[in-house]
């Protein structure tokens, strides 16, 4: 076994270099797999920053953790306090319930050893085993979902998101719910939260809120054929049929009836396949559902 000592100004890194046959069939996990580094810096004032340390215990505030070069271990313990700042690899602050066995982190602090181990007083640590936390996004939908609802959100920076909505995602059109499938190419969404994944871009979506352009739910005049008239006296609903899509249309007790000629009438003389105006608004919670305020027949 061998030890390798480099002064780089007044900082002091140390290198351990493991050379036998045995250290060589021992697998040790490496901090590359999560993209962190390996290093050990100790300045003269006392100043430390240990880079790819594996946690390997933690007890309330103080977390145990190994460095290791070859197979030789440094092992660390690690306390913190109220101060210590702790986020994940992508700078955002975590809690310390999302330190885990077998995490890689790097620590920033004073050293505090004593005659039988090392010891670093925490002022940051950065948990590079984390990639995920909880946000939220708005933007644009720039490809078309697949069966499931996912698709790609094309954000404010310009950057895209890969959303992909959970079985159990609430998701609202206006206030009304719809399914995964139905969210549509250039839908604007107006907020999707979720668990974020930094490397894959990825959002476990839990709720996706899209915009709704109120001026759908407006009063307009609508015309089609009448398919059906529940009753000829008011309140009573019909269906009417309007360029294909069929409406149920609600006539409260003050809807106004006319003749073509805009006279007023009764319902008496409406029959089904008569060609009909009605005016009114659409309902935010069914789009198939019209109030009308004014029904015409055409025919007489």
């Amino acid at each position: 076994m061998k030890t390798v000592s480099i002064f780089l100004g007044s900082a002091f890194v140390i290198f351990f270099v493991a050379q036998n046959a045995l250290a060589l069939a021992l697998v040790i996990p490496s901090p590359k797999t999560v993209g962190a580094p390996l290093a050990l810096t100790i300045e003269e004032d006392g100043d430390t920053m240990i880079d790819g340390a594996r946690i390997t215990q933690i007890t309330g505030s103080t977390i145990f953790a190994s460095q290791y070069w070859g197979t030789l271990p440094v092992r660390w313990i690690i306390r913190t306090d109220a101060k210590t700042s702790i986020k994940h690899r992508f700078g955002n602050p975590i809690v310390m319930s999302q330190l885990a066995v077998g995490h890689f982190i790097s620590v920033e602090g004073s050293f505090n050893g004593s005659s039988d181990s090392l010891g670093i007083d925490a002022k940051s640590i950065k948990n590079w085993s984390v990639s995920t936390e909880g946000s939220s996004f708005a933007g644009t939908v720039v490809s078309v979902p697949d069966a499931g609802g996912a698709f790609i959100l094309q954000i404010g920076d310009g950057s895209t998101v890969f959303v992909k909505p959970k079985a159990t995602s609430t998701i609202m059109r206006g206030v009304v719910s719809i399914m995964p499938a139905a969210i549509a190419l250039g839908d604007r969404v107006l907020e999707t939260t979720g668990v974020y994944n930094h490397i894959d871009r990825l959002l476990s979506a839990e709720n996706v809120k899209i915009f709704q352009d109120k001026q759908k739910f407006s009063p307009r005049n609508f015309e089609g054929k009448l398919v059906r008239l529940d009753s000829i006296n008011l309140p009573t609903i019909m269906v009417v049929n309007v360029g294909g899509k069929e409406y149920t249309v609600h006539l409260p007790d003050k809807t106004i009836i006319l003749r073509k000629d805009k006279a007023k009438t009764t319902l008496q003389r409406f029959v089904a396949g008569d060609t009909v105006r009605f005016y009114g608004a659409i309902r935010e919670a069914e789009w198939s559902v019209v109030d009308a305020e004014v029904v015409r027949t055409l025919e007489f």
